[in-house]
């Protein structure tokens, strides 16, 4: 159920800085305003991360929104390298405690 002052409230902070993406918690509360937000702004996109949503209404919102995600991405691909080299630690040592 969408509140017309919360709704309000959320664009006018939305609007403060328009060339942002827009991140809320709440996934069910994001389309609702989605929802409306797009009929005063066409061109207005939502994108789902995790429990992290994205509400862009500029190109300039969507690239750094992009960007954001680039940076999540990296910081994962980084601790998977060193799960890796992890477990090939413990391999090593197991084979040797083995031998």
């Amino acid at each position: 159920m969408l509140y017309r002052d919360e709704y309000e409230e959320f664009k006018k902070e939305l609007e403060a800085d328009i060339n942002k993406p827009y991140k809320m918690a709440s996934r069910e509360l994001a389309k609702e305003y989605y929802k409306e937000l797009v009929k005063e702004y066409p061109k207005a996109t939502i994108h789902f991360y995790d429990l992290m949503q994205f509400i862009c209404v500029t190109d300039a919102a969507r690239v750094e929104a992009y960007k954001m995600l680039e940076v999540i991405q990296l910081k994962y691909i980084n601790e998977l390298q060193e799960i890796a080299r992890a477990k090939k630690s413990i391999e090593e040592v197991t084979e040797q405690l083995q031998n």
